[in-house]
C-alpha cells in the first residue's frame, strides 16, 4: 500500500483522490504523508516502512528508563503487578501506572530480554490471549431442535 501512495503523490494527486483509490478516509493519508516523509521531503515508501516498523517495536509509552527499572526491582522481590501499580501510586513524585501496562510490558518482552521476566510473576501464563472477537461458547446449545413452525410438504400458509 505504501508504494501504490508514493507512486500517486508522484502524480501529483490530491490526498481525498489518494484516499478514494485506496478506499481510506482523506485524513489517513493526511498523518500518513506529514509522519513518513524523508531528508529531502519526499514521501518514500520504503522509508515509511521502514519508520512504521520501528514504532511497532518500542515498548509502552510510560515504560521507560527509570519506571522501568522501578517495575523490573519490584518483579525481583516478587511484587505482583496489581501491588507494582498500588505501590508506585503511593510514591511522591512517581509516575502511575497501571498493573495492565505492566502485563502488556511483561508478555511483550518475554523472548527478549536475557532474563526471564516472566520467571518473576507467582502465576506464569504461557500465553495471553485476547477475549476481543472470540465467539462465546455460553450461549450455544449443541443438536438443539428449533421451535419454529415446520412447513408441511404439500400444505400451503395463508397469510
Amino acid at each position: 500500500m505504501p508504494y501504490h501512495i508514493q507512486i500517486l503523490v508522484q502524480q501529483k494527486k490530491k490526498q481525498s483522490e489518494i484516499a478514494d483509490s485506496i478506499k481510506v478516509h482523506k485524513s489517513t493519508i493526511n498523518r500518513e504523508l506529514k509522519g513518513s516523509r524523508s531528508l529531502s521531503g519526499d514521501y518514500v515508501a520504503f522509508e515509511a516502512h521502514k519508520t512504521c516498523s520501528e514504532r511497532c517495536k518500542r515498548d509502552p509509552y510510560k515504560m521507560k528508563s527509570e519506571l522501568k527499572e522501578q517495575v523490573l526491582g519490584c518483579l525481583r522481590e516478587r511484587y505482583s503487578p496489581e501491588q507494582i501499580s498500588g505501590v508506585l501510586a503511593r510514591r511522591a513524585g512517581s509516575k502511575q501506572i497501571s498493573h495492565e501496562t505492566i502485563y502488556r510490558y511483561i508478555y511483550a518482552n518475554q523472548s527478549t530480554d536475557n532474563e526471564s521476566i516472566m520467571s518473576f510473576l507467582r502465576i506464569r501464563h504461557r500465553k495471553r490471549y485476547s477475549k476481543r472477537g472470540s465467539v462465546g461458547k455460553r450461549g450455544s446449545i449443541p443438536n438443539r431442535i428449533g421451535i419454529e413452525p415446520q412447513r408441511r410438504p404439500g400444505s400451503t400458509s395463508s397469510g
